[in-house]
């Protein structure tokens, strides 16, 4: 932000200014109440566009930058809109070169949810490009939406063109008003110049892209698969062609022709590494789902499994289950924000606070640091060393039990009567207890194989029986059928899941206590382990196959029933707060912070702050007390 010059206002109606943000007229201001605000001032239109400002209805969409009031200065018309902490996407790839990858899925799904959004209130943008998208700390958010619709409104409904020409729909040049269409034309073109660093069209006059725009098709072979299908039905000449707002959203993060047949996976590559998820988290003893959640008008979007044909026990019938169609569920009232938290207690042994309130439905029974275990005493804010070494930990749900892993052997310790047995389990990793608190699962690793991500391909899972205190080893074929991570309870206890590639993605299989396959979920993603369901049963989470999403899915038919957005770098998806919040951790900082997040990527919660040299190495286990 500058300082004003000579030149500027000092106030802009009731706003006094404290700075200079763009020369073409938008300034840094306070409202009544303290809060910072953005004013763009209108230099060349009459004062009657003020009217029409005020008549916008923006939807409370997270990724749209709202206008909060209107004015008229000397004459001049001026918009205050919500302030946002960043620079336009433009600037950025001018100074930070073309995103990749997960940032740039990031940005696209952003975007295009605000679209979404926009468009489901009746609005459009109708001058969408880099220079319409803030990047902000909390990811991209999408400003100045519906301006065009009020320029052309105080011009008596004359139309004209406003946005920039190298990102405007073909239908514009030939005198049409701005639609949904060239706002989803317009935001292709933004998705190719942030991967490029220029537009699609570019012919470096105006004439020239103008000729472009009409008549050629754009390179999009700097794309990956998942975006250059997409955009490129985005940037169709016609705008029947192109689909609808709500359906790009659906293609960006729910990807529905992810599913294959067995034969159809012959060739097996290596697909890009899923949103990393850390394995500090030894046992959840409370997880919880999603609300149904897309876009914030009232309705949102989901992928529901086509009927299947009739029943059969066979697992080739079970392992081609359809790919998702698209179908309309109602939203849900916003939740209720956890409860703060009261005074930090510090954990002994390291730069962590938790951040904890007396109605949390878990607590934090254990840790793992430095090849030290740290018990907390059952009720307190006590955490003791114990003298037992652990590769890793896990807690009982009720608390009562710590699960200790090391060196082939699974030790379980009594958190209130000292006693202890312990389990010979051999290769083994990722101990989970059971809902009931009565067995715990382990991922068997007998091979030397592993994955390209170092973790140790499973060869099969071993059960310990808490009332017996044995231990069973189940064999199945995930080794040489690409299984990925480790085994997890299902809900009921009834059955084990674990992640499997499928060609370049990842989806879920699921097998009984024998090591029977019953069921597969080719188009889910990569599953979040023994934190990935949710309390009801019903409901579990994945890396959203686009990547730079948390994708939810009903578990008994396939549907797609939330998605959240993770917009920084290296974020990581830690569990479940309660039904409707998620904890993510944010690295950010030098103190990482595990916040409460809801499902519009909004932290509402502080959990947890701990140093960044730290938390690669801190595993926690959660238990109800």
């Amino acid at each position: 932000m500058a300082s004003l010059r000579a030149e500027d206002p000092t106030r802009l109606g009731t706003y006094p200014l404290d700075g200079l943000l763009s020369e073409t007229g938008v300034y840094a201001a306070r409202s009544a109440s303290g809060e910072r605000v953005a004013i763009k001032v209108f230099r060349s239109e009459p004062a009657g566009l003020a009217d029409e400002l005020r008549r916008i209805r923006l939807p409370d969409a997270y990724h749209t930058v709202r206008i909060l009031d209107a004015g008229v200065a000397d004459g001049l018309p001026f918009a205050v809109m919500e302030y946002v902490d960043g620079e336009t996407l433009r600037r950025v790839i001018a100074e930070a070169g073309p995103l990749r990858g997960a940032a740039l899925h990031r940005l696209a799904i952003a975007t295009m949810t605000a679209l979404v959004a926009l468009h489901q209130s009746g609005t459009v943008h109708g001058a969408f490009g880099p220079g319409e998208v803030m990047m902000g700390s909390d990811g991209p958010r999408m400003i100045n939406a519906g301006l065009a619709q009020a320029l052309a409104a105080t011009e008596g409904g004359a139309t004209r063109a406003v946005g920039t020409p190298a990102f405007m729909a073909p239908e514009l040049f030939d005198g049409q008003a701005p639609a949904a269409a060239a706002d989803v034309f317009a935001w292709a073109a933004t998705v190719v110049f942030a991967a490029t660093g220029q537009a699609p069209f570019e012919g470096g006059s105006m004439s020239a892209t103008t000729n472009r725009i009409l008549r050629d098709e754009p390179d999009l072979t700097m794309l990956d698969d998942h975006l250059r299908g997409v955009v490129a039905d985005c940037l169709a000449k016609d705008p029947a062609s192109r689909p609808p707002a709500a359906d790009v959203l659906l293609r960006l993060v729910g990807h529905s022709l992810l599913t294959a047949a067995p034969a159809e996976l012959a060739e097996i590559s290596e697909p890009p590494r899923p949103q990393r998820r850390s394995w500090r988290f030894a046992a959840l003893a409370v997880v919880g789902g999603l609300v149904v959640a897309v876009a914030t008008a009232g309705t949102v979007y989901a992928l529901r499994t086509r009927p299947s044909p009739a029943t059969t026990t066979a697992v080739a019938a079970a392992s081609t289950t359809r790919p998702p169609s698209v179908v309309t569920l109602s939203a849900q009232p916003t939740p209720s924000p956890p409860p703060s938290p009261a005074a930090g207690v510090g954990l002994p042994g390291m730069k962590a606070t938790l951040y904890e309130n007396p109605a949390d439905t878990f607590r934090v029974a254990a840790y793992l640091f430095d090849d030290t275990v740290y018990l907390r005493a059952p009720g307190t804010n006590r955490f003791q060393a114990i003298e037992d070494k652990a590769e890793e930990i896990s807690a009982s749900p009720e608390g009562d039990w710590l699960a200790l892993l090391d060196a082939g052997k699974l030790t379980v310790i009594s958190r209130t009567g000292g006693e202890r047995f312990t389990v010979d389990v051999g290769p083994t990793l990722r101990p989970a207890w059971a809902r009931d608190g009565r067995r715990l699962l382990l991922t068997t690793a007998q091979g030397k194989a592993k994955d390209p991500y170092g973790v140790p391909v499973p060869t099969g899972f071993t059960i310990v029986d808490l009332a017996t205190r044995k231990a069973t080893a189940v064999d199945t074929d995930d080794e040489t059928r690409q299984g990925r991570g480790q085994y997890t309870w299902l809900p009921d206890g009834s059955g084990v899941a674990i992640t499997h590639q499928v060609g370049a993605n990842f989806g879920m299989r699921i097998r009984d206590l024998t090591g029977r396959e019953t069921r597969t979920l080719n188009w889910v993603g990569y599953s979040g382990g023994s934190r990935m369901f949710s309390p009801g049963g019903t409901l579990f989470e994945t890396s959203c196959p686009s990547g730079g999403t948390m994708c939810v899915w009903d578990l008994a038919e396939g549907v797609r029933r939330a998605g959240v957005g993770l917009f920084y770098p290296n974020s990581e998806f830690w569990g479940w707060y309660d039904d409707n919040h998620l904890m993510v951790l944010d690295p950010r900082d030098e103190q990482c912070r595990l916040v409460a997040m809801d499902l519009r990527g909004r932290p509402q919660r502080l959990l947890m702050t701990v140093a960044r040299k730290q938390y690669q190495d801190l595993r926690v286990a959660w238990a109800r007390r």
